[in-house]
């Protein structure tokens, strides 16, 4: 388990603690909230508008005489989806138009005059313009008039006409009729007398982030990505910005004080990320004032202005900026909400003098994630709560007890760090439930990267609800499955039930408790190895069955070609959850055999997953519908045994080795063909002093403690300081000390790290197996909010300054001395080895001590490899918290 896992697990137990004293607000069935909803769609007479006989048009797409961008584009659209339903060529014209019949799109001379009525939105008390409100109507048989209130719910109409009355779902991003899109063809196509006025509920909206699939090689003119398929639009602006707002480039030089001070002194940042703004310098409020006011008076539709924290830390240290703070606040573990809200409140103030009725948002994010305690939100604000290490519905109660009236949710599904991703539709529906019924929602940001194969369903979910939040999702489901899967759509839909059965399971298991029901965030366990416990080996199994079964009963080419996308891209999830779960089971091995046949096992999975990346999962069609990158998956590399695998054999083989040390199987596991679980069992018995197992006395299991300690001055008896490395500006302290030292006459205490390690440099070779070892013990300081340290053992492999690989672990300490132990294989071009005991999140209160560390290569001789070399960039590097 690695530190995102540590965050969550014990976010976890602290929640439960809490959860008799926090506040649950009263959450209404959708259909009660406060809302005006869009008036029921009105159908009449059939085939009172014809659109097209035996394949020829029978109208055309007229546009105004000066479209706007977006005009454009929608009409390409209608043009291009036409052509595919009616076999058709639709002419795309300009106003005026007086040609016969015709599909009049946007802000035609025509459409203006039609009597359509967008009230405002009203949530509650809260007005706004109705911005993403459209019409489509017949006005006559010879005019059907498709228009937004403005000229973004041009958009939403175009597509909404695109889906309802030509009837084509587009549910993966492939070119226009490709294996994404679904779709009847029609030669004879008419649609009845209509009028159809309609708007979301969430004023807004957005599902996705990168593009996959076709989206990678689109041209421009070509249909827009599955942003506008979802209907999406952002109106509520909320993300990071202050480096837009204050930017180094246009004041560090001339004002260094707009900027934070970190360690006594200011510092001026080069980039986007890591700092924050001097919030208590009042030119930097009246900076953003002015800003914000302007954008306001260039865009009267404008209706939301970002103002929020930038990504990563750096939070100013000065006098008057910690004046700000509650007393318990504290940088390194981001408790500093009051001083935000106090600087954003001040911007509001002076806003609202010019544009009383216009907006702010935020993300309830990073140094705002809790909700203030000594000042209320000014009325204008929009947090959006970002749910990171906790769920959605105990973040979105504490911020609405704060007094928040109007809020938008940040949330993270982001497969590019999973791959085995969340597969939770009914999740997603009963958050977004939660939302609406709780009277406050009012936008919802779904970072959405779906690999889409595997977890489509889910996002389709998330952005019908969106637009509807009374709609069934089971019904959306069955729609998919039967779209997509045609013949194969019941085994389709057991395979997914089957992972989200499991996720479910999951979910239920590890999440903090809420009268509401489980949740936890998408982004657990990201880029961790930890993350295929959502989903079971014999889930996996079953899973794998009934895609085969899909397959074998499938017909269509389409049909048949999105499940052999499916399957492809499921092996590789298979290997990988099967490779895990004998990982873990691995350790807690009492008997040789069982410990070998797992270890076999393991290494079977971990070679051909690795070949099967690269075969597959690297080439064409399979590429392209993921972006999975980052650990796990950076670390599968063919001819190299990921560190998980290693480190189970090793604890596998000692822990059976414990258990029966005078086994004749280890002579003969020390000399197995397969060089690893050689190397192995030969580290077991050096580790333990054994040449010949048959004359072992079974009490002399002791590991050799005169093998020469690597890690020089581990005991820092020498009472010079240990290297501290800072993987932020704010720089940690650490010192020798005679504090009740484990051993000997001094220790290491280390404190107010935010994010800091101590660091030693090894000379090492590839192949080599070592243990790492050191104790350590705590005085913890959570602060108000309960935000626990997070503490690990790093150690990367190294060739010259190029780091090959990297492996992590956490460790849980408490006030005793306790030992952390972890064994170590270096890969192919490793030339030293970087070992770092790490401090992260701690409490200026807090305390940590570290003694008696030690390295040891054990005496077996190297394994002999050929895996890659090349190395990680600094990209593929993950953040230190």
């Amino acid at each position: 388990m690695r530190l995102v896992a540590l965050l969550s697990m014990l976010s976890l137990v602290l929640s439960r603690q809490a959860e008799s004293k926090e506040w649950h607000p009263k959450i209404l069935p959708v259909t009660k909230v406060d809302f005006n909803w869009a008036p029921p769609k009105q159908v009449g007479e059939p085939g009172y508008f014809i659109i097209a006989k035996e394949g020829k048009p029978q109208c055309k797409i007229v546009i105004p005489a000066q479209p706007s961008n977006n005009e454009q584009r929608c009409a390409l659209l209608l043009q291009t989806y036409l052509r595919l339903v009616t076999g058709g060529n639709f002419e795309i014209v300009q106003e005026p138009y007086s040609g016969g019949p015709a599909i009049y799109l946007g802000q035609t001379e025509v459409s203006r005059h039609t009597a359509t009525e967008f009230p405002p939105i009203h949530y509650g008390k809260l007005t706004l313009p109705n911005v993403h409100g459209f019409v489509i109507k017949t006005e006559n048989r010879d005019t059907l008039i498709i228009r937004g209130n403005l000229d973004i719910g041009t958009n939403y109409g175009a597509y909404s006409f695109v889906r309802e009355c030509l009837g084509v779902r587009r549910y993966w991003p492939t070119e226009p009729g490709g294996i994404g899109d679904v779709y009847e063809v029609k030669p004879n196509l008419s649609i009845p007398k209509l009028n159809w006025v309609d708007w979301p509920y969430f004023i807004s909206r957005h599902v996705g982030f990168n593009p996959k699939g076709w989206e990678l090689s689109r041209k421009e003119g070509d249909p827009p990505w599955m942003f506008f398929w979802y209907r999406c639009g952002t109106t509520l602006s909320m993300m990071h910005n202050f480096f837009s707002l204050i930017p180094p480039e246009e004041y560090g030089q001339t004002h260094p004080e707009y900027f934070p001070e970190i360690n006594g002194i200011r510092y001026v940042p080069t980039g986007k990320i890591n700092w924050q703004p001097c919030v208590s310098n009042p030119e930097v409020v009246q900076i953003c004032a002015d800003k914000i006011i302007a954008a306001f008076d260039r865009d009267p539709n404008r209706i939301c202005h970002a103002l929020s924290v930038n990504d990563g830390a750096g939070h100013c240290e000065c006098a008057n900026c910690r004046a700000m703070d509650t007393p318990e606040s504290d940088t390194n573990t981001a408790q500093v909400t009051d001083r935000y809200v106090k600087f954003i409140n001040a911007v509001a103030e002076k806003v609202a003098s010019k544009h009383p009725d216009r907006l702010i948002g935020f993300l309830a994010y990073g140094g705002l994630r809790f909700p203030p305690t000594t000042v209320k939100l000014h009325p204008n604000l929009v947090p959006f709560y970002c749910a990171m290490g906790r769920g959605l519905y105990s973040g979105w109660d504490s911020w609405m007890q704060a007094g928040a009236k109007n809020m938008g949710h940040y949330g993270y599904h982001d497969d590019r760090w999973f791959i085995i991703p969340k597969i939770n539709p009914h999740q997603e529906a009963r958050r977004i439930r939660y939302m609406v019924g709780s009277g406050v929602a009012r936008g919802y940001y779904k970072e959405f990267n779906p690999t889409y194969p595997l977890d489509a369903h889910a996002a389709i979910v998330v952005a019908e609800m969106m637009w509807d939040p009374r709609l069934d999702e089971n019904k959306i489901l069955a729609r998919y499955y039967s779209d997509m899967f045609g013949e194969s759509a019941k085994e389709m839909q057991n395979f997914y039930e089957t992972l989200e059965r499991d996720y479910e399971k999951w979910l239920k298991e590890t999440s903090p408790p809420h009268p509401y029901g489980p949740d936890r965030s998408d982004l657990d366990l990201d880029h961790d190895y930890a993350q295929f416990q959502v989903l079971t080996a014999e889930g996996a199994d079953r899973a794998l069955r009934w895609l085969t079964k899909a397959l074998e009963k499938a017909h269509d080419p389409k049909v048949r070609q999105r499940i052999t996308i499916v399957e492809a891209i499921f092996r590789f999830v298979h290997m990988c959850d099967q490779e895990y779960w004998l990982v873990r089971s691995l350790p807690d091995c009492k008997n040789v055999a069982e410990a070998e046949q797992k270890a076999r096992q393991a290494l079977r999975y971990a070679r051909t997953k690795a070949k099967y990346k690269v075969d597959v999962m690297e080439k064409d069609p399979i590429k392209q519908w993921h972006l999975i990158y980052r650990e796990p998956y950076d670390m599968i590399k063919v001819g190299e045994i990921p560190q998980e695998v290693h480190q189970a054999i090793d604890r596998g083989f000692e822990s059976a080795f414990n258990a029966n040390p005078v086994d004749p199987a280890w002579k003969r596991l020390s000399e197995d063909d397969d060089p690893v679980i050689a190397q192995s069992a030969q580290a077991v018995l050096a580790m333990h002093k054994i040449s010949a197992p048959n004359s072992l006395n079974a009490t002399d299991t002791t590991p050799d403690s005169g093998l020469q300690n690597l890690y020089e001055d581990g005991g820092f008896e020498s009472g010079r300081k240990p290297e501290l490395v800072n993987d932020e500006p704010k720089k940690g302290s650490v010192a020798c000390t005679r504090e009740r030292p484990h051993s000997g006459q001094r220790c290491a205490m280390l404190w107010d790290c935010k994010s800091s390690s101590i660091i030693k440099r090894i000379p090492a070779g590839p192949g080599e197996k070592y243990w790492i070892s050191f104790w350590i013990r705590s005085l913890e300081y959570p602060g108000p909010n309960n935000v626990p340290a997070l503490y690990g053992l790093r150690v990367n492999a190294r060739s010259g300054t190029r780091v090959l690989n990297w492996v992590r672990e956490a460790v849980v300490p408490t006030g005793d001395w306790q030992e952390f132990r972890m064994p170590y294989t270096t890969p192919a071009g490793t030339d030293s080895i970087e070992v770092l005991i790490q401090v992260l999140r701690q409490h200026a209160r807090a305390r940590a001590w570290v003694d008696d560390v030690s390295v040891v290569r054990v005496p077996v001789e190297p394994l002999k490899l050929s895996g890659s070399t090349s190395g990680l960039t600094e990209t593929d590097l993950p953040p230190e918290n």
